[in-house]
């Protein structure tokens, strides 16, 4: 310890009067606390091991009046390379010059302390506060490594589902290493991704009521343009020419309120990104829409009461270039209840009111699919003009019944595939389709669009009744309901003999 205390910093001062001023400090903060003072109500802190430092005692002023910055400033570079934890007491400090928290400093709030005015402020320690608000107006910047996650409470977000928390949660987003705590954020216009983000948030249940979970919910004007997130270089509609690389999005709900266009919005995000159980609701144009991908994973989405459609992937709008959804992981995708709007129509809108649509580019599985009691058609499989692709695996119920219903489908289709003159090696395997002959709301598949240039092989179905094929390019292998087989109508398999 006399070796420590004797060593000096880099102007040659000896170090022993401010390790007795930070020892003081600390200890006066500890009675502070014995006596019930205001600081008794500070969060537990995380600087074991380092001295105690009051930054009261030191000159930085809380009034909010005074600019603090350069209090503050000298204070970090007395402590040097020592360290300390610096405790800031409830009040107001306010930034007016650029201030950084160098790596050896932990910087810890009092329940009541907040950073206040124009900074910039950088971080390259550690900081320690809890779930309570500490900017309040200063841009901060976290250097690499000085904090594991940042919380949108910090810049006074409540999670109440009242409060607008839409500034609050696109600065915590802003940092690209999000943790959202469970609750209910009001937002009032679109939240932006940026490139290498983590956004990781608690559960992400399709109940009504949430109360567990991390949900979003859009309550700002009505927009078909606007997503409550967006994953894209740019806006709806418009063709990014340049990728979001290495993002990262965990556990949120995300509700359009029926006001926002798209719950997540994804396009041309690759280079290793993973989007990982996530609910949309409520969105007027579709709760997913995953375009423009390669390099990327899409697990555990949940598409429930969208009044357009559930999960659209591969769809790309008029004049984008057409790159493809090549190569990525789809697995467990879920949609019930979508298409409430009334559009779809199998002879006009038939790309709309679906659970699922799956445009890939090559070499894709969409892998696991539940589809139920959507408007439309349960699963839509858009051959596309590439090939080598498959859908392995799904469940379909109740589908399309009530566009039967509205007079809008001739059957409750299940399964639609539209075909692609320049389709090649494409399947569909291990598809559950609910009900059986004689059954009228047994789930139907239909073959319509262009004659594939490859044949599209079909494979243990299961139940269903009627198949509807508009070309003659597909074929049966493995067990194919025998119901499904003796209710073809239009062409028969190729080279089935049969007409």
């Amino acid at each position: 310890m006399n070796r420590d205390v004797e060593r000096r910093d880099d102007r040659g001062n000896p170090r022993r009067e401010f390790l007795a001023g930070a020892a003081g400090a600390g200890l006066s903060m500890m009675a502070h606390l014995a006596l019930g003072g205001r600081a008794a109500h500070a969060q537990p802190w995380t600087g074991a091991g380092l001295p105690w430092v009051v930054a009261t005692d030191y000159g930085v002023n809380g009034s909010g009046t005074v600019d603090a910055s350069g209090a503050l400033l000298a204070l970090f570079e007395r402590i040097g390379a020592w360290g300390a934890t610096v405790l800031l007491p409830p009040g107001r400090y306010r930034l007016d010059s650029r201030v950084t928290v160098p790596r050896s400093v932990t910087l810890a709030f009092a329940a009541g302390a907040r950073l206040t005015g124009e900074g910039p402020l950088r971080i390259d320690g550690s900081l320690d506060a809890g779930l309570q608000h500490i900017f309040d107006g200063p841009r901060v910047e976290f250097g690499p490594g000085s904090v594991p996650w940042v919380v949108p409470q910090w810049w006074g977000a409540r999670g109440d589902g009242v409060h607008d928390d839409t500034a609050a949660l696109q600065s915590a987003l802003d940092a690209r290493i999000t943790l959202i705590p469970a609750g209910k954020y009001r937002t009032t216009c679109e939240l932006v991704v940026k490139h290498r983000s983590t956004i990781i948030g608690v559960g992400n249940s399709w109940s009504p009521r949430p109360t567990a979970d991390s949900w979003i919910q859009y309550d700002g004007p009505e927009d078909p343009d606007a997503a409550v997130l967006r994953a894209a270089t740019e806006r709806v509609g418009r063709d990014p020419a340049v990728a979001l690389d290495s993002v990262h999005i965990e556990k949120v709900v995300l509700n359009g309120g029926n006001r926002a266009g798209y719950g997540l919005y994804s396009v041309f995000c690759t280079n290793d990104s993973t989007f990982v159980d996530i609910t949309a609701r409520h969105c007027t144009q579709h709760g997913f829409f995953i375009s423009q991908q390669w390099y990327a994973s899409y697990r555990n989405l949940v598409a429930r009461n969208n009044p357009g459609c559930g999960v659209t992937i591969g769809a790309v709008f008029d004049g984008w270039r057409e790159q493809g959804v090549n190569g990525i992981e789809l697995s467990n995708i879920r949609a019930a209840g979508n298409g409430s709007d009334g559009r779809f129509d199998e002879r006009s809108s038939l790309r709309w009111g679906y659970g699922v649509y799956f445009r890939p580019g090559a070499g894709t599985v969409l892998r696991q699919v539940v589809s139920e009691k959507n408007f439309g058609p349960g699963l839509i499989y858009d051959l596309g003009p590439f090939g080598s692709n498959r859908v392995e695996g799904g469940y379909l119920e109740k589908n399309g019944l009530d566009a039967r219903a509205a007079g809008k489908s001739s059957r409750p289709w299940g399964l639609v595939v539209i075909g692609h003159r320049n389709a090649r090696a494409n399947a569909v395997d291990s598809v559950y389709l609910h009900g059986a002959v004689g059954d009228p709301r047994a789930q139907a598949v239909w073959l319509t669009g262009e004659r594939p240039a490859g044949r599209l092989m079909l494979g243990d179905l299961s139940f269903g009744q009627y198949l509807h094929a508009d070309w003659s390019r597909y074929g049966f292998r493995g067990y194919v309901y025998p119901g499904l087989r003796n209710h073809i109508v239009g062409e028969s398999p190729e080279g089935s003999g049969r007409r």
